[in-house]
């Protein structure tokens, strides 16, 4: 037993180095340099070594460790076409710009659905407060009619001292009606006054021309009265 214990102690590192090195040989990714796919379908053509195979791009577990999007799919996917070899950096690149192309143009379309998505949810936000404000309006109303219903029925005397009141207020006002139709009476009679008044103002004045005139000719009298006692007088002293 404690042989068995040594000899496990004495292998355990070895061991785990070559794990080590066993992942990092694995975790290299893969170039044109006669292991990847792409070599084993074409030849090998000296200067296009450094380029890296699209079918290994961005592969899950590896780089950044996500998942791969729609492009980097399609570009794991290879062409459609198996006899359309890549076999230069002008037909990598102008492969990459198509796929790049159509999954631009798929979330394009994914984003207009979404926007109208958006505007189908915000009309919904905007009926569902229209609707819960007229429900809110009235359920106010209901709750206030109920109040008030309730609150006749818990407070009768309140409702005969609003009768009373009523009543009171009713006789009030017919009162104030018969005093202001003995005052509008009362402007009538002063207004038939201030006419008299008037009438006999204007009398006045006629009167008073009248006087006038008899006080001149009292004294046009007064003044023939006096020349002809004056011409008696003359008459009696040349006699």
């Amino acid at each position: 037993m404690p042989f068995v214990m040594f000899l496990v102690a004495s292998i355990s590192p070895y061991c785990s180095l070559a794990s080590v090195a066993f992942w990092a040989l694995s975790s290299v990714p893969r170039t044109f340099n006669g292991t990847s796919d792409l070599t084993e379908t074409a030849p090998r053509r000296p200067g296009f070594d450094c380029y890296p195979n699209p079918r290994r791009l961005d592969r899950p577990g590896q780089g950044r460790n996500r998942k791969p999007s729609t492009s980097t799919q399609e570009l794991a996917a290879g062409p459609a076409n198996p006899a359309d070899v890549i076999t230069s950096k002008d037909e990598l690149i102008h492969y990459q710009h198509k796929v790049f192309t159509a999954s631009l143009e798929k979330r394009q379309g994914a984003i207009s659905e979404l926007e109208a998505k958006i505007v189908a949810l915000q009309e919904m936000v905007t009926q569902k407060d229209k609707t819960i404000k007229e429900q809110s309006e009235a359920l106010a109303r209901r709750t206030m009619h109920k109040s008030l219903v309730v609150s006749r029925q818990r407070c009768p005397a309140l409702n005969r001292s609003r009768v009373e009141l009523g009543k009171t207020y009713d006789v009030q006002m017919e009162i104030m009606r018969e005093q202001l139709w003995v005052i509008m009476r009362h402007n009538e009679v002063i207004k038939a006054q201030e006419k008299m008044l008037e009438a006999q103002r204007a009398s006045l004045k006629v009167q008073e021309k009248v006087v006038e005139a008899q006080r001149d000719k009292i004294e046009l009298l007064e003044s023939v009265l006096s020349a002809a006692s004056t011409q008696r007088t003359i008459w009696d002293e040349g006699g």
